[in-house]
Parts: structure tokens; C-alpha cells; sequence
């Protein structure tokens, strides 16, 4: 990519920055945390949000940039669901109150978010979180605002077994934010096919919401709203790009009758589109960069870039499995009896379960068919 124009002592120090906290550094939970710990202390954590807010202040150039080190270095991402879209949420429509309480605890790594938005969720519906019929929704108001109770059960949320808080949709007008920490809210863990245990089912129990802690607006309409928020949408192509360079290096190493799958002219061909698709979605997501910064940008081109970016990580799942297939297959010896392990290719076979498990990202988890939808509604009208 192109970077002209740009600052070189910027491109130089973020080099270095990854550098020093990430690549010379292990891997594991304490190197995450010292990352995470080292983008807050030099207010790299949410570089694309509002500078008022925390932001780097970054133009387009130094984002993709950033994405670009970060990527091929590996360096783990913030929690998406708080960076990408809570946190943009709270800044669209949040007040105040809520936005210095909240926003510092996304921005400096202190909690998790989980969200369960579509469908829209009744108190009064029986299916996923329902009320207490013995208790009173309004329990108190003041000044129009007024305090929910809330009992019930949300089923298989994403994110919730290692959250601390809930973006939860109660009705077609209003958001509440959750603390799962409180006393009230049991959560019990859920195992993935992939074998990942990071999704719960919540039941809340009489759980006492707070007017300080709910948003008077749908959904949709805060998905729309967050869109216009620089940092609501995360950058994805570099990411992607790596993921197909060890996709092609492994390829090299499958030997199927003294040739390799690399050298399979159908095998090129595949490689060859999704290599077309990833300079579309990189030219795609730099012009959506410069078009917010021009004040050009609607929920439709929003919507069309996060299309882009699910649909690639889809075809890199696809390929996924085609590749590393193979290497996790159990190893065929004789001298076991059901616990082979897989042949070889060390990571194979977590990576080919995630890949049949979960064909999205995680913010495609809690946004549903938002995305379909809003171009939909661009192209026919509402």
C-alpha cells in the first residue's frame, strides 16, 4: 500500500512500538496483557476513536499503517465488541454520565463486552430475556426516566463466559447496559465445536437496572448511529492478508503424489480471486476512511464494508479447511486405539475447528443480518 504523503517519524515510532511490547516478546496471556498494557500507557488502545474521546488522532494513512504492522506482526486486537462497537455506541448516544464512567474502562483494557441485540428482546415475552411478572418494569420516575427489573434467560450469548458487561436489547426502543458482575446474573459456560468455551447462557434474576444504565433507542437505529463513528468498524484487510500468506506457505508443504497443493492449477486459481477480493477490500476500506473524514459516509457504505470483510473471512475459513484439513486428521498408527493425535502441522487442528465453527467474526455474532439489511433498505427504500 501506497503511504505517501504520510508522516515517516509516526511510521517509524509505531515500527518500533510494536517491536519493542509485541515481536520481542513470548507469547501467551502475560504478553497480551503487556501489549494491552503498553497501547494504554501510550494512548495507542482505540487509535480511531474521536481524540476527545481517547483517539490517536491518526489520518488515514497512519490507521492503515498501524493495521498493516500490527497485522503482520500478529499482535492481538483489542476486545472488538467494546473498541468497535460499545464504545462507539456510548459516544453516538450516550450521556455524559455514561460516557465517563464506561469509555475508560474500554479504552483501558479494564472489562469485556458481550451484546445480544437481534432479535429485539420484550420483558414481556416468555423466549429470550423475559420479565418477572411479579415485578414492576417503571419502578420509579424522574424527569421521564425510569429504572428496569428484569428476569429471565439469554441464551448462548457470544463473549458472555469471559465479559463483565451486557449490551442487551429489551423492546424495540431501548438498550440496557448490564454489570454481569452483580449479584443476580448467573451465566453458565458453553463448549463450542471449535472447543472454545467463551459463550454463556445469562439468566438474570430480578436483576434491577438503573436509569443511568439504559438507552432510549432500537438497535437498528444505534447500529446506524455507530456507523458514523470513526472506529466503529475495524480494519480488517491486513489481518486477512496474513491469514492467506500462512494459508499459501502451508499449501507449499502439502505433498499429494510429488506435488504440492501450491502447484494445483485449481488451487491457484482460488488463491488468485481471494487475492483480487482482499486489494478490493483494502482500496475499499481506505476509501471509507477518507470518506468519513470528509463527512461522507452513511450506514449503507458501512454496511457494504463489513459485507466485504465477512464475506472474505468466510472464503479464508473455506480455504482454512482445504488446507490444513489433512494435517488435522488423527495420525493413522497402529499402536494406538482412539487417542491419535492430529499428523502434524502444529495448530492445524484448532484452526480447522474455528473455521467450521465459526465462519464470521465476532462482531458478526451480535450484529445479525444488520449489515444485508441496511443496503437493502438503501437500494428499495424502508
Amino acid at each position: 500500500m501506497d503511504f505517501s504523503g504520510a508522516d515517516p517519524g509516526l511510521g517509524d515510532e509505531q515500527h518500533a512500538f510494536i517491536r519493542h511490547h509485541w515481536s520481542a516478546r513470548g507469547r501467551g496471556d502475560a504478553a497480551r496483557a503487556a501489549w494491552f498494557d503498553a497501547l494504554v500507557a501510550r494512548g495507542w488502545s482505540v487509535p480511531r476513536w474521536p481524540v476527545a474521546h481517547g483517539g490517536a488522532g491518526w489520518d488515514a494513512a497512519a490507521q492503515c499503517r498501524w493495521a498493516m504492522e500490527t497485522a503482520r506482526a500478529g499482535a492481538p486486537e483489542m476486545d472488538p465488541v467494546g473498541t468497535a462497537l460499545v464504545g462507539p455506541l456510548l459516544i453516538a448516544a450516550g450521556s455524559r454520565a455514561q460516557q465517563a464512567q464506561l469509555l475508560p474502562e474500554i479504552r483501558e483494557a479494564r472489562v469485556r463486552w458481550c451484546v445480544a441485540l437481534f432479535p429485539g428482546l420484550d420483558p414481556g415475552l416468555a423466549s429470550g430475556l423475559a420479565a418477572d411478572p411479579g415485578a414492576s418494569e417503571a419502578t420509579s420516575r424522574a424527569g421521564g426516566a425510569f429504572d428496569l427489573c428484569l428476569s429471565g434467560t439469554l441464551e448462548a450469548v457470544p463473549g458472555a463466559a469471559v465479559a463483565q458487561r451486557l449490551l442487551c436489547a429489551v423492546g424495540s426502543d431501548r438498550l440496557c447496559l448490564i454489570d454481569l458482575t452483580r449479584p443476580g446474573v448467573d451465566r453458565r459456560t458453553l463448549t463450542g465445536l471449535d472447543g472454545a468455551t467463551d459463550s454463556a447462557t445469562l439468566t438474570l434474576d430480578a436483576l434491577a437496572i438503573d436509569a443511568d444504565r439504559w438507552l432510549e433507542i432500537g438497535a437498528d437505529e444505534a447500529l446506524d448511529r455507530v456507523a458514523a463513528i470513526p472506529g466503529a468498524w475495524p480494519l480488517q484487510a491486513f489481518r486477512q492478508r496474513a491469514r492467506l500468506d500462512a494459508l499459501r506457505a502451508a499449501a507449499a508443504q502439502f505433498v499429494d503424489a510429488d506435488t504440492t497443493l501450491l502447484e494445483s492449477p485449481e488451487f491457484t486459481v482460488r488463491l488468485g480471486q481471494i487475492e483480487i477480493d482482499l486489494l478490493g477490500l483494502e482500496a475499499l476500506e481506505r476509501r471509507a476512511l477518507a470518506g468519513q473524514a470528509r463527512g461522507a459516509w452513511t450506514p449503507a457504505r458501512a454496511a457494504l464494508v463489513r459485507v466485504r470483510q465477512v464475506e472474505l473471512e468466510r472464503a479464508l475459513g473455506v480455504l482454512t479447511r482445504d488446507v490444513l484439513g489433512y494435517y488435522s486428521l488423527p495420525f493413522p498408527d497402529s499402536r494406538l486405539i482412539d487417542n491419535e493425535g492430529p499428523i502434524g502441522h502444529d495448530g492445524a487442528l484448532a484452526l480447522v475447528a474455528q473455521a467450521l465453527a465459526r465462519p464470521g467474526t465476532p462482531l458478526d455474532d451480535v450484529t445479525g443480518d444488520y449489515h444485508h439489511n441496511t443496503i437493502a433498505r438503501s437500494l428499495l427504500g424502508p
